[in-house]
């Protein structure tokens, strides 16, 4: 068990440092105010927009950004918690329950936010547009379910 909790905590661990290397390759290229340094040309394309709705698109998604980080960041912090109090125990232990609690509440705080923002994205696109950005965000995010592999 002590081990399963070990290779979740690297695994969360290296997904973080992931994201932070594929943000900071995406947005450090380009200038500070250009709609491209956000990555999100490919919507632009995908989802038919005007100029002036894939700067609408563009703003909302660098207003959201620093919120996911800080989630993102929260959840991170949460984990080491959990792995730490794994390590040092060999029950599930109320302060363990505690972590695992708030754990679970960080989480249903950062879908929420990924949510609201996804459906502010989705209503600056022509409605047809939007219903189909959602599907894909749903379909492309931790949204979509939670499989369990028992093979």
């Amino acid at each position: 068990m002590k081990r399963v909790w070990q290779i979740l905590l690297c695994g969360g661990v290296l997904g973080a440092l992931a994201f932070a290397l594929a943000y900071w390759h995406v947005v450090q290229p380009h200038g500070e105010g250009s709609p491209e340094r956000s990555g999100l040309a490919w919507l632009r394309n995908d989802f038919s927009l005007s100029e002036a709705q894939f700067t609408e698109v563009c703003r909302m998604h660098d207003a959201y950004v620093p919120r996911c980080a800080e989630l993102c960041r929260r959840i991170e912090a949460k984990n080491v918690e959990i792995g730490r109090l794994v390590a040092s125990g060999n029950a599930v232990s109320p302060e363990l329950e505690r972590a695992l609690t708030e754990s679970g509440q960080l989480r249903i705080e950062c879908q929420k936010a990924m949510l609201e923002h996804f459906y502010n994205v989705s209503r600056a696109m022509p409605p047809e547009e939007g219903r189909r950005y959602l599907q894909k965000m749903f379909e492309s995010t931790s949204l979509r379910s939670h499989r369990m592999n028992h093979e």
